[in-house]
């Protein structure tokens, strides 16, 4: 039995200097709860691969912990020609601590699916949007994402340290 809470703040600033455009930023906390792995995954794993031949080094726990995010943004949103053209615009950093992983084992035991914990990555972007309507009727849209993610600390894969995080795209386009 175990309980798995957080504080999740959220702080939000925007500043209109003219009616065209406005500058925010923001901060907010996330959270997903901790949780139960099966029952012995951690022998399974130490036995399979962490003991010779292998001795792959694998930190994998019964129980996997929290993982929070602190996410800093700030950008912008404009407008022109009358409302016709709208662009926005952020820069974003995250720091995640504990961030959840699926991962799956196989052997002569099975298939094992556990989450482990990634101890800390830092993810880092910008995204840019803009739309225009033409004509009455008819908007265009486009929108892009960049985003650079860092492995800082991994003790259940410690050679993952350095490389971007899974499951994070480098870029999107709409």
């Amino acid at each position: 039995k175990r309980t798995f809470d957080q504080f999740q703040p959220k702080a939000s600033l925007t500043w209109k200097p003219s009616g065209d455009l406005s500058l925010f930023a923001n901060y907010g906390r996330g959270f997903k709860s901790g949780g139960f792995n099966n029952q012995g995954s951690r022998a399974t794993i130490n036995l399979n691969f962490n003991s010779a031949p292998i001795s792959a080094g694998l930190d994998i726990r019964d129980t996997f912990e929290s993982e929070t995010s602190d996410a800093f943004e700030a950008g912008f949103k404009a407008q022109a020609l009358d409302g016709a053209l709208n662009v926005e615009g952020a820069g974003y950093v995250t720091r995640v601590k504990n961030m959840q992983f699926f991962e799956f084992f196989v052997g002569t035991f099975g298939l094992l699916r556990v989450v482990s914990n990634i101890d800390k990555v830092d993810i880092k972007g910008a995204e840019l949007a803009a739309s225009v309507r033409p004509v009455k009727g008819w908007t265009l849209f486009a929108s892009g994402n960049v985003t650079d993610s860092e492995i800082k600390r991994n003790r259940a894969r410690p050679d993952s340290v350095g490389n971007e995080s899974p499951y994070t795209s480098d870029y999107t386009l709409n």
